[in-house]
């Protein structure tokens, strides 16, 4: 916001390219690993008697393609900061 209301563009262009950068840096690899151990999370959560084995494959095939979703959320909310420094 600073950068912005100082009209330091060239700033405001690298610390935006720093903070996608440093987004997708973390959250791609925390979302392979969400996929990686998504069955036996949901497995360790929920199949306790309500969840079946077929109920859990099913649970965990939505929340694996779910977590897909994650670096772009993240992603966009650093774009949303970003348009709304801008406007002010």
């Amino acid at each position: 916001s600073s950068l912005a209301a100082s009209r330091q563009w060239s700033a405001l262009e690298r610390e935006a390219r720093r903070a996608l950068r440093l987004t997708w840096l973390v959250t791609v690899p925390a979302t392979l690993a969400l996929i990686a151990v998504s069955e036996p999370v949901v497995r360790l959560l929920f199949e306790r008697g309500a969840f079946t084995p077929a109920d859990t494959a099913a649970v965990t095939s939505v929340q694996r393609v779910l977590a897909l979703q994650i670096p772009f959320y993240i992603a966009n909310i650093v774009a949303v900061r970003l348009v709304s420094s801008l406007q002010e």
